[in-house]
């Protein structure tokens, strides 16, 4: 495997178009997304591909590749307004080609650099759709020129980019092995029906989609940004036969939902505190957990070789959601006694009827919480003794915000409540006192493990769906 290494930037301040810094030495994505280098090894070319047109496309072809063997395709589309130039400074495909010697290409859009794209439900004309022809007709001039291996030939577009590689992926997905679409979801009503049935495609795809918890860019007012993602996940899961539940990992903001289908697989990647854009490990991450292990045959089968990294859930995890009467963990539904409910605390100026902040808490029956950490339960729906795997006792007691840890008291964030002879405890004071485990909520889904993430809006939909 070829060594790679970052090369360090230099700050610009104030934006700066594209144009002006080609040829440059550093350039900086300005919206705090990505940093890149410039390499001199990205070759612009120009050529007539489609009838009355000039396409341009950018090549970057890697040192380790000497034509004396078949290596991988990547083609990556560029957002509105952008180049394949920029595409190529504003993601690390470059970077990625180079250690796994495959060719990276860039490919301009025809006209005024916005892909023709459908917005709304009309089908696609391929015939007469001068990008998609341009993209054919740029696979076929690429394998003229170099040794491109027929078998995996991928693709990957940002904002606009992501319409055009979904576009694409839905009428030649037979041409590709995978797919990754970041931060450009299509309207539902290009994937679905006025009934709900799926639009045109071909065949199933496997694909990855990256999306940001904060981008608020959106063509389709019709449906909130959560709408239109939840729609585009169902599309593919249905064309994939992603049927059965996902393995869920939350790793700092990197929220992540893998579906294995029985004919391809989807990865979703909503990541927390990020806005419109592609992140800089986008590349890499495609690669490593999903390009790298598909191929499609000359026959049009997919294939699966394991790929660099098998994607996994998080290991021990516990999700819960709001009145769902199941519980999420180690990516396994595990029926409970009770649901989980919330209750709210409003904090408010001393003597006034003045709402300074509104607290939520979740709560989970004395029962469930000795299922989710393996505890031993003695309780008459009042009070509750409690016997930790490691030999500690836990006394509790409804209305008592008190808890006995061990002869000792200790004050939790609430006091337990009895509702129909039954004991429920607040479960974020347990999970991170007495187990010392990380805990992220959001939109009334709850998410506990070993390690420090931020769980999405978006990953709170994907629970709900699985514990519904």
């Amino acid at each position: 495997m070829h060594k790679i290494k970052l090369i360090p930037g230099r700050p610009m301040t104030g934006p700066a178009p594209l144009d002006s810094l080609k040829g440059t030495d550093y350039i900086i994505n300005d919206i705090g997304g990505n940093t890149q280098v410039y390499s001199n090894k990205l070759q612009e070319c120009r050529e007539s591909l489609v009838s009355g047109s000039e396409n341009v496309w950018y090549e970057y072809i890697p040192d380790t590749y000497d034509g004396t063997a078949d290596v991988p395709l990547v083609i990556s589309c560029h957002g509105g307004g952008m180049d394949g130039w920029g595409q190529c400074i504003f993601t690390s495909w470059s970077i990625i080609a180079e250690r796994e010697n495959f060719i990276a290409v860039f490919p301009t859009a025809s006209k005024q650099k916005a892909w023709k794209v459908n917005l709304g439900g009309e089908p696609i004309d391929k015939e007469g759709n001068e990008d998609i022809q341009f993209i054919l007709a740029l696979i076929d001039r690429l394998k003229q020129k170099y040794r491109i291996d027929s078998t995996r030939i991928y693709m990957q577009g940002m904002s606009m980019g992501d319409l055009m590689t979904m576009q694409f992926s839905r009428v030649y997905g037979n041409l590709l092995a995978a797919a990754a679409c970041s931060a450009g979801p299509t309207s539902p009503a290009v994937l679905f029906d006025k009934d709900g049935n799926l639009n045109e495609y071909v065949c199933p795809v496997p694909v990855y989609q990256f999306r940001g918890e904060m981008d608020n860019t959106s063509i389709f007012p019709a449906w909130s940004r959560s709408e239109v993602n939840t729609a585009n996940r169902e599309f593919w899961k249905q064309i994939n036969g992603c049927h059965e539940t996902p393995e869920i990992s939350i790793k700092g903001v990197h929220n992540v939902a893998y579906y294995k289908g029985e004919k391809a697989d989807l990865i979703y990647r909503d990541e927390k505190f990020r806005g419109h854009g592609q992140s800089l490990d986008d590349a890499e991450y495609a690669w490593r957990y999903l390009f790298s292990g598909s191929r499609r045959l000359p026959t049009g089968e997919l294939l699966r070789d394991e790929p660099m990294e098998l994607p996994a859930g998080d290991r021990n995890a516990i999700a819960l959601v709001e009145g769902k009467g199941s519980a999420y963990i180690d990516n396994k539904r595990i029926p409970l006694d009770a649901a989980p409910f919330i209750a709210e605390l409003k904090a408010t100026v001393m003597g006034t009827n003045e709402v300074i902040e509104t607290y939520r808490y979740m709560y989970v029956s004395v029962n469930t919480l000795c299922r989710l950490f393996n505890m031993e339960c003695k309780t008459d729906g009042r009070t509750a003794e409690m016997t930790t795997e490691d030999g500690r006792s836990l006394q509790v007691a409804a209305e008592s915000i008190g808890c006995i840890i061990n002869n000792r008291l200790y004050s939790m964030s609430r006091q337990c409540q009895a509702l129909d002879g039954i004991l429920f405890v607040p479960v974020r004071w347990f999970a991170e006192n007495v187990f010392g485990l990380f805990v992220t909520e959001e939109d009334g889904a709850l998410y506990i493990s070993d390690h420090i993430g931020y769980m999405t809006h978006d990953m709170a939909v994907i629970l709900r769906e699985i514990l519904s």
